[in-house]
């Protein structure tokens, strides 16, 4: 039977030159993980659908970008009575709904590539000074008649849907 042989001297530095090799290998990948999570995390945009209003003769109907990284727009629609129109609600407002109604307002387009930087707000519809208007657009948005919902995406390509007023946004890839 074969005697055990302590290793020679630079074997056993060979031996720990590999295993500290190995090891700081899995740190350094460990924490290019966390930096990435950390980039990402770090550009979360968080788009919500709101609306205002103050008194019987105002309302808007709002975008917000509560999230601390910009938010670009990719797609938006309107479900309304088992319909769904590619429109934004000014334009839905003007053609779909202004036929019967006379509805006074100011809007904001909506587009593909849209900016929406964080921590803003985009007002897509204002009623102001027509109590009847003002109801109208509060009782169609409001009681979500009228659903808008937008897909957005991050900086880093991240796509998210938001569904209407008040909800959450949920990734979607």
């Amino acid at each position: 039977m074969a005697k055990f042989k302590f290793p020679t001297s630079d074997k056993s530095v060979s031996m720990l030159a590999l295993f500290v090799s190995v090891a700081t290998f899995v740190m350094f990948s460990y924490q290019t993980r966390l930096m990435k999570k950390q980039a990402y995390a770090s550009v979360l945009p968080y788009v919500e659908i709101w609306y205002n209003r103050p008194d019987e003769q105002h309302f808007n109907f709002n975008i917000v970008n509560s999230g601390i990284g910009p938010a670009f727009i990719q797609n938006y629609y309107i479900e309304y009575k088992d319909s769904t129109y590619q429109m934004d609600p000014g334009t839905f407002v003007n053609t779909v709904i202004n036929k019967a109604d006379s509805i006074q307002f100011t809007y904001s387009n909506l587009r593909k590539g849209r900016l929406v930087p964080a921590g803003e707000s985009v007002i897509l519809l204002s009623a102001d000074e027509s109590k009847d208007s003002a109801r109208t657009l509060f009782n169609l948005f409001s009681r979500e008649d009228a659903k808008l919902i937008i897909h957005f995406s991050s900086v880093y390509d991240e796509n998210w849907r938001v569904d209407g007023m008040l909800a959450q946004p949920v990734r979607t890839d």
